[in-house]
C-alpha cells in the first residue's frame, strides 16, 4: 500500500469510529442494546485496523502531524493541545512515584518464598474521551493506552515513562513544545490526528496490579508439578 491509499485508509477509518450516532430508541430497549454490541465492535475493528495501518505508516516515513499543520491552528487549539501535554505529564508525575513503590513492595514479596505472591504485574490504562457528556457505559473513546509499569524505578531513565523533563518529541517532527513520555506516543505512534487530539475533553486512568499466585493440587493419584523460578 502505497503512502497515498494509507492515508485515505487512515481517513475511511477515522470516518468509521465517528459514524455511530446514539440511537433514538429506548435505552434499554432489544434494539439499543444490540446497537450497543454492534457500536462496540466496530470501534474496536477500527482500532485494529488503524494500529495496523500506523505500522506500516511509519516504515513508510508518512507524517500526518507537521510542524506545517500546526501552524494553521488558532490560539485557542494550540493552548488545547498544550493542556493535554501537561495533564498527561501530570499523570506520568503521579503514578511513576506509585509504580516504583508498588515495584519494591511486590518483588520483596515475590523473593520471599514463604509468600504466596508468586509473580505480578503493573499496567497503567489510559483512556482518552472527548468534550460533552460522557456516558461511559456507552461512550466513544477516541483512544486507548496501555503502559507496563513492572520495571519503574527512581530516579526514571533519562527517557520513558516519568521522565517528565526530557523532550520526548521526534527530530524532523512536531516541536512546538517538549513532550512527555505518553503525549509523544499519541502524536507519533498512534496515527491520530491534530483533530482528534483537539477532541479529547477527559483523561480516565486504570492503574491494574495483577497478582499471581500458583496452588498445586496434591493427593493420592496426583502428579506433582513444578514451576521453574
Amino acid at each position: 500500500m502505497d503512502a497515498k491509499m494509507m492515508m485515505l485508509a487512515l481517513e475511511e477509518i477515522a470516518q468509521l469510529e465517528r459514524s455511530t450516532e446514539p440511537s433514538e430508541t429506548e435505552p434499554d430497549s432489544h434494539a439499543e442494546i444490540e446497537r450497543r454490541g454492534f457500536r462496540r465492535g466496530l470501534r474496536h475493528a477500527a482500532k485494529i485496523a488503524r494500529h495496523a495501518l500506523t505500522f506500516d505508516r511509519e516504515i513508510l516515513g508518512v507524517t500526518e502531524i507537521g510542524s506545517a499543520a500546526y501552524s494553521v491552528l488558532n490560539e485557542d487549539e494550540k493552548a488545547h493541545l498544550h493542556n493535554l501535554n501537561s495533564t498527561i505529564t501530570e499523570i506520568e508525575m503521579i503514578y511513576h512515584p506509585i509504580a516504583v513503590a508498588l515495584n519494591i513492595q511486590l518483588e520483596k514479596r515475590r523473593l520471599d518464598r514463604t509468600d504466596l505472591l508468586h509473580d505480578f504485574s503493573i499496567q497503567l490504562n489510559i483512556e482518552l474521551f472527548p468534550s460533552g457528556d460522557i456516558d461511559f457505559q456507552d461512550s466513544d473513546s477516541i483512544w486507548e493506552i496501555s503502559q507496563p509499569l513492572n520495571n519503574e524505578r527512581d530516579p526514571p531513565p533519562d527517557f520513558g515513562f516519568g521522565a517528565v523533563d526530557t523532550n520526548h518529541a521526534e527530530p524532523g517532527k512536531l516541536q512546538e513544545e517538549p513532550q512527555c513520555y505518553l503525549y509523544h506516543q499519541l502524536r507519533d505512534h498512534t496515527g491520530l490526528k491534530l483533530q482528534d487530539l483537539l477532541r479529547v475533553g477527559l483523561v480516565w486512568v486504570d492503574l491494574v496490579v495483577t497478582y499471581q499466585s500458583v496452588h498445586p493440587v496434591t493427593g493420592p493419584g496426583c502428579a506433582v508439578a513444578t514451576i521453574t523460578p
